[in-house]
């Protein structure tokens, strides 16, 4: 029996639609999004604390709406069918480097990795002659900003919900575009975008302003934050289109999951005891990240004691937790400090 764990634990980023074994619980909010999504202009919000999963709901909700519908059928998670209708989906993790809603249309009209709108519509957003022709019917360019600062070069007369004239300009490009890529798509296609870590955006109730103007896109918004006000603030005119959920920490239920999960896909070669299990709920109050960080190292050190017994599985216990606990609280082992009682 051969176990690599490297291979069976997802240490760091989230986990996406090729490690789906690892996505514990949610499925009632896979469900719901999916469904609400295949309503007509409408939008969702993924909100909840920093750690339980807001990302990794994100993905293998992205990767439903894109047809990949797997953990679907896996889970026999029944949802909203709509024939002749297709979704093209657009992923953008909002950095320290977008803090207005200026620097957010600039990022979507030019981020070309694999999830972009130059990506899935590479004729129009993967044009460079288009983008400037387009931006330039708006006396804009592309290249008028401040560099490094992502500020307009010009800062509007007043603050507040004024957009500037690069702002405005940014956007109508942006609408222009999308209007002529949506067109050019195939007939009965959708286009979602989904905006993770949106939290980082400084202007970010300011987004229900772009959700209301680009009637032809549907959103998914996500971030930390304690309510869907919170992350994007009020907006009246687009609350009945839009549905807030709040992901939850784990369950004991959930843990258990994962860990069955991780036993099935390892074939036998690794087995978490019941109070292990127990012992991980408790001491990762929940958090997903948590419990793959200290499920990682305590299988490392059970697999360390393995030596001699080719033909034995790992197996991990209370012992194999307490053996790393101290290095890791020291930070000798996994990544992001905390506090945990050990």
């Amino acid at each position: 029996m051969e176990l690599n764990l490297d291979q069976l634990f997802t240490l760091a980023g989230a986990v996406t639609v090729d490690k789906r074994y690892q996505f514990a619980g949610r499925e009632d909010l896979l469900k719901k999004s999916y469904d609400h999504l295949t309503i007509p202009g409408s939008a969702v919000v993924l909100f909840g604390e920093r750690g339980v999963g807001k990302t990794s709901l994100g993905w293998q909700l992205y990767a439903g709406m894109s047809g990949n519908r797997s953990i679907f059928e896996e889970r026999n998670i029944s949802v909203t069918s709509k024939h002749n209708v297709s979704y093209r989906c657009v992923w953008l993790t909002c950095t320290d480097f977008i803090q207005t809603m200026s620097d957010l249309t600039l990022a979507l009209l030019t981020d070309t990795g694999s999830y972009s709108l130059s990506n899935i519509f590479p004729d129009v957003f993967g044009s460079a002659s288009e983008l400037d022709r387009v931006s330039q019917t708006y006396k804009w360019k592309l290249g008028s900003r401040t560099p490094h600062t992502g500020k307009p070069t010009h800062e509007p007369e007043e603050k507040g919900l004024q957009p500037s004239t690069d702002e405005l300009a940014a956007f109508l490009t942006l609408e222009d575009l999308l209007g002529k890529a949506i067109h050019k798509g195939p007939q009965g296609s959708e286009l979602i975008i989904f905006l993770d870590e949106f939290d980082q955006v400084r202007e970010s109730t300011r987004v229900g302003v772009l959700m209301k103007a680009l009637n032809n896109v549907k959103f998914v918004v996500i971030g930390v934050a304690q309510s869907r006000a919170n992350l994007i603030g009020q907006h009246p005119s687009i609350v009945r289109k839009m549905n807030a959920y709040e992901v939850p920490l784990l369950r004991q239920e959930n843990i258990d999951w994962f860990f069955d999960s991780l036993e099935n896909v390892g074939r036998g070669a690794v087995r978490f005891e019941k109070s292990f299990r127990v012992l991980i709920a408790d001491k990762s109050s929940g958090f997903p990240w948590l419990v793959q960080q200290l499920g990682y190292y305590s299988a490392a050190a059970a697999a360390s004691q393995k030596k001699g017994k080719p033909n034995k599985p790992v197996v991990v216990d209370v012992e194999h937790y307490w053996a790393i606990i101290a290095d890791f609280l020291n930070a000798k082992l996994g990544g992001d400090e905390f506090d945990i009682n050990s």
